[in-house]
């Protein structure tokens, strides 16, 4: 028996022309984007079908753009007949899973996402900061080292516990230098940098946190009764409203547990992965935690006909 959860990439899943097709195709997308467009003021359908990378990578545009293509892409999941057990999300993903448990609103929430990104891009420019994804080692050892050289001036902390054997470590500039060698000495396999210019899901984001949380006051949540919420915060299922909403402001600063997660719905007897939105980051991440489960992405018309054959094949 196919148990399926649904689940939402984060920032860096974007590329110019994601969403089109569907939207072209199903009037129940296109609903999506025309809500955006009319919430925002801004041109949505341009900016995800027939931009630029680099203005999508723009995380005031990255935020809401890659929100309203997953919602977007739900809305006609949901249309072919696929229903999910249990959603979660990557970080930002995490809005489009809330929408998909039933728990916020896509239209009173995309603003609200918009600001979410342009606070994190302010913010970039207040410190010198990176990020760098790890390979190769194991997460507490990864930990316990980060812990000797974390200072309260030269903060390195992790940011992402996103599979077994790969970590993303975030903080001041120097501080993740510092790190980088470090880890090279003990073992990674590979360190990858990240081309992004702020200390994403660190202490250093505690101030746009505060600003968040003012934004968040008058956003109605509703407890998750339909579906199970599994929170990236916690790493198992939350759904009560009140905890919803603590953890969407404690997630800027705290790491994703996106390994824990997948563990928690493994746990549940989820046996089937159907990730909504842009890209297969999340895809290959649950692979990598457990091969015997089916994983499918869903993005276009052919990995959505895809998807719907092999769920809807008793």
């Amino acid at each position: 028996m196919k148990k399926v959860a649904f689940v939402f990439p984060g920032q860096g899943a974007q590329y110019v022309g994601m969403g089109k097709e569907l939207a072209c195709n199903y009037k129940e997308a296109m609903e999506i984007f025309d809500i955006a467009c009319e919430k925002l003021g801004l041109d949505m359908k341009k900016l995800c079908f027939d931009s630029n990378p680099d203005i999508l990578r723009n995380t005031e545009i990255t935020q809401p753009a890659i929100y309203t293509v997953s919602v977007a892409i739900l809305n006609v999941v949901k249309k072919m007949g696929v229903s999910a057990y249990a959603s979660a999300g990557l970080s930002l993903g995490e809005y489009a899973a809330l929408v998909a448990a039933g728990a916020i609103d896509f239209g009173e929430t995309i603003s609200l996402v918009r600001k979410r990104g342009l606070y994190m891009q302010q913010n970039s420019g207040e410190c010198t900061a990176s990020m760098a994804a790890v390979m190769g080692l194991d997460r507490s050892l990864v930990y316990n080292y980060i812990q000797e050289i974390n200072v309260a001036e030269n903060i390195v902390e992790i940011a992402n516990y996103n599979c077994p054997g790969q970590v993303v470590i975030s903080g001041s500039s120097d501080a993740v230098k510092k790190a980088c060698d470090g880890l090279h000495s003990l073992g990674a396999k590979n360190i990858v940098p990240l081309s992004v210019n702020a200390p994403f899901h660190s202490s250093l984001m505690r101030p746009v946190a505060e600003k968040f949380a003012k934004e968040m006051e008058n956003i109605s949540i509703h407890d998750c009764d339909s579906i199970k919420f599994l929170s990236s915060v916690t790493g198992n299922v939350i759904s009560d409203s009140e905890a919803i909403r603590t953890n969407l402001i404690k997630q800027i600063y705290s790491p994703v547990l996106w390994e824990d997660v997948i563990v928690e719905m493994l746990d549940l007897g989820i046996n089937t992965f159907v990730e909504i939105g842009p890209g297969k980051t999340l895809t290959n991440l649950i692979k990598t935690i457990n091969r015997d489960v089916e994983t499918l992405s869903v993005q276009d018309q052919k990995t959505l006909d895809a998807a719907c054959l092999y769920i809807n094949d008793l």
